[in-house]
């Protein structure tokens, strides 16, 4: 039975990820900071293992004895870029230098970001080959991350894999948007312009993760190679805008009738709002996703990579079509009573 360690096991992908990976047959331990978060781990049967990725003696002792590490630990907000730096920088090079120094390396899989990459021209696709040419403070730390994974790559093998706009049951991001549609029927638009996006649902990127442990590509240990052993993962070659995805969870939210007000912020409107948040979040001492940060991707031409890859490599399709995955998923937040 192959073993595994997922880092960011309580948060929203890597709860997925270990049922995943349960159901396939491995044996998982998680990286959790304590017990009091792990409602959705403990029904798995998995090994909990305390610690946090900036906690070199809790990594060390989480790695020791696996095969793979899935390392999903980051911050997509955070009250300052150090505090954003350490978790999503400091973190990778701490977990790939225990693997380093583990008595058997395990395979080290770093999930990333398409935030990395940057944005896509308005009417380009990004391919893995492309340089890196992150916007913001996220995009910048996740980039940062892999540098730090790809350090040791001579000596653990790793895989970064590079996830679109992930979408599924407790998902806390897309929260904030299913709330407005559902409880006031209005879609908000940050800027005049609505950038494509490219989306994937969570169980379809597990399967990604998974697949690219068991048969995808290694990182070189040099740059050589551009894109070597970095998979984008995108669920489907249809690429909605930021209002279509409104849309498209307006129907899934109200049986097939799209009742729901698109609303352009006002691009200058968008920027005080999220410096304002900003401002709020140091009063509170709690980050808050609609910054600044996320006001510049919100309005960055595109978000448009290629799943070309994945579909060579993993022969990799979603579970099902876009807009039956979003109105399922939409429909959950209802049922859950997350709206």
């Amino acid at each position: 039975m192959p073993t595994a360690l997922v880092t960011g096991a309580t948060g929203f992908i890597g709860g997925h990820l270990a049922r995943h990976l349960v159901e396939r047959g491995y044996r998982v331990r998680c990286l959790v900071r304590s017990r009091l978060r792990c409602g959705r781990l403990e029904p798995l049967g998995v090994e909990l293992s305390i610690g946090d990725v900036t906690d070199p003696a809790g990594v060390a002792a989480a790695v020791e004895g696996m095969d793979v590490v899935f390392n999903l630990a980051g911050l997509t907000c955070a009250l300052s870029w150090q505090q954003m730096a350490d978790v999503n920088i400091r973190g990778p090079a701490i977990v790939a230098e225990a693997c380093a120094h583990s008595s058997r390396p395990p395979l080290h899989i770093l999930v990333s970001s398409l935030s990395a990459a940057g944005p896509a021209p308005l009417d380009g696709c990004l391919a893995e080959t492309d340089p890196p040419q992150p916007i913001s403070q996220y995009g910048r730390s996740k980039l940062g991350g892999e540098h730090e994974a790809l350090r040791y790559a001579d000596r653990v093998p790793t895989t970064i894999v590079r996830p679109g706009v992930v979408f599924g049951p407790y998902d806390p991001g897309m929260r904030p948007v299913v709330q407005s549609i559902w409880r006031w029927r209005l879609h908000l638009n940050p800027g005049s312009h609505s950038p494509r996006l490219s989306l994937i649902h969570v169980d379809d990127l597990c399967r990604v993760i998974i697949a690219a442990a068991e048969k995808g590509e290694r990182a070189p240990s040099s740059s050589q190679r551009p894109g070597e052993g970095i998979y984008f993962a995108v669920g489907h070659p249809q690429y909605p805008t930021y209002v279509e995805l409104g849309q498209m969870i307006a129907t899934g939210l109200f049986d097939g009738r799209r009742t729901v007000r698109v609303i352009r912020v006002p691009t200058r409107l968008a920027w005080l709002i999220g410096w304002t948040n900003e401002g709020l979040s140091r009063v509170r001492r709690r980050p808050d996703l609609l910054n600044r940060d996320k006001i510049r991707e919100g309005t960055a031409p595109s978000w448009v990579c290629s799943g070309e890859k994945i579909r060579q490599q993993f022969s990799f399709q979603p579970a099902a079509p876009l807009e039956q995955q979003l109105h399922e998923v939409a429909r959950w937040y209802v049922e859950a009573g997350w709206v």
